[in-house]
């Protein structure tokens, strides 16, 4: 990468790619910005916008492309070739940095909340019964055995230490 902006800006050298670099240099200040606040314990919970920081990025690697494009396209004292590898930089950056996204934000978000909808479901179900009253509760109604394989599966999903023939009794 520093050699491609190194042949950039020798070959090509004006004021039009100047602007990207300094845009560059804003957001990743930002992002050192972040990871040095990351390392405090008691600023952790003030982090909010990393989500933020990756979708300035991305959007920096959006401008940049229709720059080249443009840069490509047009007739000016820019070669082309460097304007279509400057394009394909960009677009595999902005390709890396979309799957980071979606990895990073997108799927964990998804698994936040998939974790805290199972455990109010969880503890909606079994709030306030103990486990020797639906034994009891079994023993005494004949309930089915579909009944007394879900009490066991709640059970086993929030970590009691139950076994099996206990539950079915």
């Amino acid at each position: 990468m520093a050699v491609s902006v190194w042949v950039y800006f020798k070959m090509a050298a004006s004021g039009n790619p100047i602007l990207f670099g300094h845009l560059n240099v804003g957001i990743h200040s930002a992002i050192y910005c972040y990871y040095f606040l990351a390392t405090f314990e008691s600023a952790k919970k003030y982090l909010w916008w990393k989500r933020h920081l990756t979708e300035a990025e991305m959007g920096l690697f959006v401008v940049s492309m229709v720059h080249f494009a443009f840069q490509a396209l047009s007739c000016c004292e820019h070669p082309p070739t460097l304007a279509i590898i400057g394009f394909t930089f960009n677009l595999i950056f902005l390709l890396l940095f979309c799957n980071l996204y979606h990895n990073a934000h997108v799927k964990t978000r998804g698994r936040a909340e998939r974790a805290k909808r199972d455990e109010k479901k969880t503890s909606e179900t079994a709030a306030g019964t103990s486990l020797d009253q639906i034994a009891q509760a079994i023993r005494n109604n004949g309930v089915s055995s579909s009944l007394s394989n879900e009490i066991w599966m709640r059970n086993h999903h929030t970590g009691r230490q139950v076994s099996r023939d206990r539950a079915l009794v």
